[in-house]
């Protein structure tokens, strides 16, 4: 088949189309926005509004003169503008237009000429990393924001004129990322905003409303929001000057009741039936909380209950006492019954305007929780997201029941266009990357893929599922297919720690230290996992230079012989030679390394895919790099927990020419994507692009949990400690070990070569091997050579109370082969890598996390930055191994805290005094809650798994302003809400973590 065939044909569909619509769109400019005169704008009360944002007349013209049209859109960009194609990644929620509205729901009717087919307001990018020369970025031009005469600030002293200037020419607005993926803004054309403002006029509740000259052009929130995303100085600019004009910063303790009068003075909401749209409202169920709450703090809005600002005011109201997505869900629901589909811009419009102020709030500093964000966020991207229908049946075939989300289609819509192409998808946790390669593979039958698998299991696992076009393999497979041709009988498999023992001995007649056999393993170990092409000193482990002195030599002379004996045995390995009964014996490591120094072609494929690309090592990225075909490279690089393997992100660092995002998950619902993008924000800063989850409900309270639970540890020593504790006591329950009780087998071992007296065999050759040094020598080594897993299974043997034999006995009857029949699953977090269960209940032993969190401040130095990120992609695994309940370790309080999320609800005061007394529990405040309180925060109840609880309690104005910050003025005046001043609470240490101290 020719190249062009196989490449070219499909992808030149609609080309020029697309080409055509880009440019009829970028001639039209911002045509579709309706001019109104001063006269044509009134308020509420009849009045002309006040706008938050407005050009004068005379400015307007001179602007819109002015106005640079982008290049012409170039062929290479045509196809991303396709609404089903390419849609842009770097602006997740911009949507495209639905079945039920033509505009989307996200912008007033466009004014276009009859044999216009439109345009997009934004050129969609779906790679970060695409030659930026060859890349038209084309901005379109930020007109104005539209607010309406309920344009006030709630801090009187912040008056329209005074303080900083304004004009974005003389801004230096900060970027706005937050990590290195989040980094792909363009600045776009710079046009000056000006923000006029004509003398204020103060009223009853020491708000300020400014008087400023009118617009005569609209813009859609939507369209500011993915420009905000895209750092463009322009709204950057346009956007801190609302945050100042309403006062949402940090220095305004009643940002939030500003926020929702800043959401009131939207006009491009336009609320058209107010009265039927309130009597939907009243439906919700936080109806009455939002009612109250802006009848006490902004009575002017509450005073004109019918009309549009009191109806967009309620709606921001509900979204701020929201406990969730299901909240926001419900919202919507209730505006559902009106008849009029003006209803969805409406909301729409709202959604995108405080997702946009959340966002920026946050950015500049005010201490808000994430969830704000995250729960406008995470609705919009499931709307957004929402399964493509495409008619064309070959795509479903393999999952009927199932179609493909929107970031699916853009994935299975992408065509290669010439061979060397490399694609990269990040596929969060449970967002379907296994269906979707499926999908792409029976999509394009006519290329010949070869599908790299990071094991033997998942490799025969897709055999099943992939077309007859796939060859499922490992790069192991690869490796010894390749190799065994040269060897006369079939290799034999040997760690790498025996064969190095036995070959030094057979070379040497003599014993070597165990010590000296490790630090050689180690080298060579990292020499295979690298790219290099020889061993070198960086390749020995740092504990060999570190105890290079109980050993007689420096550093330096001990590193080069441990090289030196290194290359020695990679020699022999690589003499292929037939005969010889070392020369058959090699390591998997080892074969593989050879294989990737050869350089091996795989020109037989059209496309690679290589599965969890965040495990490869960088021998394997090295295959990859080398190849002449196109590469998918599919993976999540927060899920990389193999580095002790060798594994790094090295592949994810490979110049790619595409890069997709799968973030929609199909396995839990919102509240536990809500917990894993929450590890994301505090830990790496990622929140442009993160995780949502289904629409199922989901819980990660763990109150009233039942049924069968997986408990999931960092460490095999919790993992024996609970294997214990619940097959040894007065009711034994049934478990399953992840992995067999094979796990267990080392700790029986070196049980035994602690007591040599009771003459138990040991099966595992490294720890038999030290019966005659004995246990303490066997211990100080793997201290020296700092192995972690050795060093747990020796604490659990001097930990224990009484036989362990008998414990793994008592184990072993309770064990179960099948998990559907175990009361419990227990495992390390790397066993249940790939795996999904109900219930999860996360361990406390992430120490390291703890110590990060602020319980230790003074130790977190001692931390390197890759283990402790390594550890934050541990707890990331075990939360998303979840798909209904989740019970969290206590130490995730502190996690949460750092996003400012401490699950406390407002209720309404009238119903709680029916059923408590007004008092504050809160870390023994005991004062006692005003009685002219209307909304009383409330901590909900939380069972952690260390078996602990919090109880629910009520919270006075003090300690909700301390916790809060901002957002406990929504529930009280501003006489009553006052700053609270406390000194910091004082952490004791878990007894479990206490013998850190002594360590660090």
């Amino acid at each position: 088949m020719k190249e062009e065939e196989k490449y070219g044909a499909s992808s030149a569909i609609g080309r020029q189309r697309h080409l055509n619509r880009g440019r009829e769109g970028q001639e039209a400019g911002f045509r579709w926005l309706k001019p109104q005169r001063a006269e044509e704008i009134k308020g509420d009360g009849g009045e002309a509004d006040t706008a938050a944002l407005a050009f004068p007349a005379s400015l307007h013209e001179k602007m819109s003169s002015s106005k640079q049209l982008g290049p012409a859109v170039s062929e290479g960009e045509a196809p991303r503008q396709s609404p089903e194609g390419t849609a842009a990644l770097t602006q997740p929620l911009s949507q495209r237009p639905g079945s039920l509205d033509s505009n989307g729901g996200l912008c007033p009717p466009p004014e276009r000429k009859k044999d216009s087919e439109g345009h997009q307001s934004t050129i969609s990018r779906c790679s970060d990393n695409v030659a930026e020369s060859s890349e038209s970025k084309i901005e379109k031009p930020l007109e104005n924001f539209i607010c309406d005469s309920s344009s006030t600030s709630d801090n009187s002293s912040i008056r329209p004129g005074d303080g900083e200037e304004t004009s974005v020419s003389h801004m230096k607005p900060s970027r706005l990322s937050r990590g290195p993926r989040d980094s792909d803004r363009s600045s776009g054309q710079d046009v000056n905003l000006l923000l006029l403002r004509l003398p204020e006029q103060n009223v009853d509740d020491g708000t300020v409303k400014p008087k400023v000259q009118y617009i005569k052009e609209f813009i859609s929130w939507t369209v500011v929001y993915n420009l905000y995303l895209e750092g463009s100085f322009q709204a950057l600019g346009a956007v801190r000057n609302i945050l100042q004009l309403y006062g949402l910063t940090k220095n305004h303790p009643r940002c939030m009741p500003g926020l929702i009068r800043c959401v009131a003075a939207v006009q491009s909401c336009q609320c058209q039936d107010p009265t039927a749209m309130l009597g939907c409202l009243e439906r919700h169920s936080l109806f009455p909380k939002a009612q109250i709450c802006i009848a006490k703090n902004l009575p002017d809005l509450e005073s004109c209950k019918e009309k549009a600002a009191y109806i967009r005011a309620v709606m921001a109201a509900i979204v701020l006492f929201a406990g969730g997505v299901c909240d926001i869900q419900e919202l919507v629901g209730c505006l559902q019954r009106l008849t009029s589909h003006r209803w969805r811009m409406d909301i729409n419009e709202m959604l995108y305007c405080m997702a946009t102020l959340f966002y920026a709030m946050r950015e500049n500093g005010v201490e808000i929780s994430n969830r704000f964000y995250y729960s406008v966020f995470y609705y919009l991207r499931i709307v957004e997201n929402w399964p493509y229908k495409d008619s064309n049946p070959k795509l479903l075939d393999c999952r009927t029941d199932l179609k493909p989300t929107r970031e699916q289609q853009q994935i299975l819509n992408h065509a290669f266009k010439k061979p060397g192409e490399v694609v990269k998808i990040e596929a969060f946790a449970g967002t379907g990357k296994t269906y979707t390669l499926i999908q792409y593979t029976k999509k394009w039958p006519e290329l010949k893929f070869l599908y790299l698998a990071f094991n033997s299991s998942v490799r025969e696992k897709a055999k099943q599922l992939f077309p007859e076009n796939v060859t499922c393999e490992t790069f192991h497979s690869l490796a010894k297919e390749a190799l065994e041709k040269f060897y006369q009988r079939e290799l034999e498999l040997f760690p790498l720690t025996s064969y190095v023992d036995s070959f030094l001995q057979s070379n040497r007649q003599e014993k070597l230290p165990f010590i000296r056999v490790n630090m050689i393993a180690e080298t060579l170990a990292a020499f295979f996992a690298s790219a290099d092409d020889s061993i070198t000193v960086d390749h020995t482990p740092k504990w060999c230079k570190n105890n290079c002195e109980k050993y007689g030599f420096g550093a330096e002379e001990l590193c080069q012989i441990i090289v030196e004996e290194a290359k020695q045995i990679w020699r022999e390995m690589q003499t292929l030679s037939p005969t010889g009964e070392m020369a058959r014996r090699m390591t998997h490591e080892g074969y593989l390394k050879l294989w990737q120094l050869q350089k091996p072609s795989l020109s037989d494929y059209d496309v690679i895919l290589v599965d969890e690309a965040q495990n490869c090592t960088p021998a394997m990225a090295d295959i990859v790099r080398s190849q002449k075909c196109s590469v998918i490279l599919v993976g999540d690089p927060h899920q990389k927990i193999y580095s002790f393997c060798g594994a790094d992100n090295t592949v994810f660092n490979i110049p790619h020419n595409h890069i997709f995002y799968l973030t929609h998950s199909f396995r839990f619902g919102s509240e536990i994507a809500y917990v894993g993008a929450t590890i994301l924000d505090v830990s790496k800063g990622v929140w442009k692009k993160t995780l949502v989850g289904n629409k199922q409900e989901s819980d990660v309270s763990g109150v009233g949990v039942e049924g069968m639970v997986a408990h999931l540890s960092r460490t095999n020593k919790t993992v024996f400690e609970d294997a214990v504790k619940l097959t040894c006591g007065d009711a034994p329950a049934k478990i399953h070990l992840l992995g067999g009780l094979e796990a267990f087998d080392k700790i029986r071992d070196i049980w035994a070569l602690r007591r040599p007296e009771e003459k138990l065999e040991i099966q595992d050759p490294f720890i038999k091997s030290w019966e005659k040094e004995g246990f303490d020598s066997f211990k100080n080594h793997v201290e020296d050579a700092e192995d972690e897993e050795l060093k747990s299974k020796i604490a659990i043997v001097e930990e224990t109370q009484g036989s362990i034999p008998d414990l793994l006995d008592k184990i072993s009857q309770r064990h179960v082969s099948a998990p559907e029949d175990a009361d419990h699953i227990l495992g390390t977090v790397h066993k249940a890598k790939g795996q999904e269960f109900d219930t999860v209940q996360v361990a406390g032993d992430f120490e390291n996390i703890q110590l990060a969190m602020g319980c230790y401040p003074e130790k977190v130095p001692g931390i390197e930055a890759t283990t402790l990120d390594i550890e934050w992609n541990l707890l990331y695994v075990a939360v998303t191994r979840a798909k209904k309940r989740l019970i969290l370790p206590r130490l995730f309080a502190s996690v949460l805290e750092k996003a400012k999320e401490y699950y406390i609800r407002f209720e309404l005061a009238d119903k709680v005094r029916e059923t408590t007394s007004l008092w504050c529990l809160e870390d023994g405040c005991c004062t006692v809650i005003p009685v002219d309180s209307f909304l009383i925060p409330k901590r909900m109840k939380f069972a952690y798994s260390d078996g602990t609880e919090t109880s629910e309690i009520l919270l006075c104005p003090s300690c909700a302003a301390w916790i809060l910050g901002p957002v406990a003025h929504l529930a009280g005046s501003p006489t009553m809400v006052q700053e609270a001043v406390c000194a910091p609470e004082v952490i004791e240490a878990p007894p479990e973590f206490r013998h850190l101290l002594e360590d660090l």
